[in-house]
């Protein structure tokens, strides 16, 4: 089994194979290899949203907890194709297979996965706590916080980045314009 810091090293080896090897057949093959990883975790991303839709629409009316999952489900794969997507719109140039930011780290799916587990078992042992107006605040929550976000991305443009700046860089201009006016992004100190 491949860990996490392994192949994100292999992905970062690809990424500067593509971006600064001159010889035209390892170039080409980089350039293969990576829409192959842009394609892959496009479609994983499409067969769980497309699974979390049948699903809400098969046995969503067997109980408020699968919807609810479901729903979940779909605004969990929704962020992360939309990440990559607004990058590929707003920043070409930073444009990565870790633009998914399905491989963030292994204690963002640690915390995943216990959500999971935590809500499944409090969906079996304590079902009546599921609670439609509860849910409908959790779903205006992801609507409203995606729309932030992806305005933020449309706002800073070249700007954004995924990584957390520790140092000003020389080029840098500080987006202070729409959302911006309200918030800063930690990846611009």
């Amino acid at each position: 089994m491949v860990s996490y810091w392994s192949s994100n090293l292999t992905l970062k080896r690809i990424w500067s194979i593509l971006w600064t090897d001159h010889r035209p057949h390892l170039r080409m093959f980089s350039l293969s290899l990576l829409h192959h990883l842009f394609n892959i975790q496009s479609f994983l991303l499409g067969v769980v949203n497309g699974w979390s839709i049948a699903f809400a629409l098969i046995y969503g009316g067997s109980g408020l907890h699968i919807l609810t999952f479901c729903v979940y489900a779909y605004f969990l794969t929704l962020f992360h194709f939309s990440e990559f997507f607004m990058t590929a719109l707003t920043n070409l140039e930073s444009l990565r297979p870790d633009s998914f930011l399905l491989n963030h780290s292994p204690a963002y799916w640690t915390a995943a996965m216990c959500s999971w587990i935590e809500f499944w078992a409090r969906a079996w042992i304590f079902p009546s706590l599921c609670s439609l107006y509860i849910s409908s605040i959790g779903i205006l929550c992801c609507i409203v916080g995606e729309l932030f976000r992806k305005l933020a991305m449309c706002h800073a443009s070249v700007g954004f980045t995924h990584q957390i700046a520790v140092r000003k860089h020389r080029d840098h201009q500080l987006c202070t314009k729409g959302v911006y006016s309200l918030v800063r992004h930690p990846g611009r100190p």
